[in-house]
């Protein structure tokens, strides 16, 4: 956050079309109670803006709506929570399809956190295709290049206890 002295400048200062600090990408099924929520209050505490999609918890897997759409695009950064079950989420996967566009498109900062799925993993879809039918594998590794893209980003590996 920027410092009181006359010569701070805001978020919004840097990139007017920002309206969250951080957007929280994340399965609710394997992290929604953990490190998704864990994550969620400490940077709420400490004065971050942070989307976190509600409605997920609600309807998980369906379809994401404009408003999570509009909400990543208006983010400056966003922190990827990988999972077990991350890839086999359709909702998680639209999520991360345009959370990559816009690094591309407007060099919006994005985190990978492997939450006990390990990196080398994730880019080879094993722990995470693991409970997938072979029908889901063949879906998700079309979009193979995205998880790649994504484990090339410098990022955390956390484990539960």
């Amino acid at each position: 956050m920027a410092s009181s002295g006359s010569s701070s400048i805001s978020n919004n200062d840097i990139n007017p079309s920002c309206i969250y600090d951080v957007f929280l990408s994340f399965c609710d099924k394997d992290t929604s109670e953990s490190l998704a929520s864990y994550l969620y209050t400490a940077l709420t505490v400490a004065g971050i803006v942070v989307y976190k999609d509600e409605d997920k918890l609600l309807n998980h897997d369906q379809m994401i709506t404009s408003s999570v759409l509009h909400a990543i695009a208006g983010s400056r950064l966003s922190i990827i929570v990988f999972s077990k079950l991350y890839a086999v989420s359709t909702c998680c996967r639209q999520e991360l399809e345009k959370i990559m566009e816009c690094r591309r498109t407007t060099c919006q900062i994005v985190v990978p956190v492997f939450y006990d799925a390990d990196p080398s993993g994730v880019f080879h879809q094993e722990d995470l295709l693991g409970e997938a039918s072979k029908y889901l594998k063949q879906r998700i590794l079309k979009k193979d290049k995205l998880i790649h893209e994504v484990c090339n980003i410098s990022g955390f590996a956390v484990h539960s206890r």
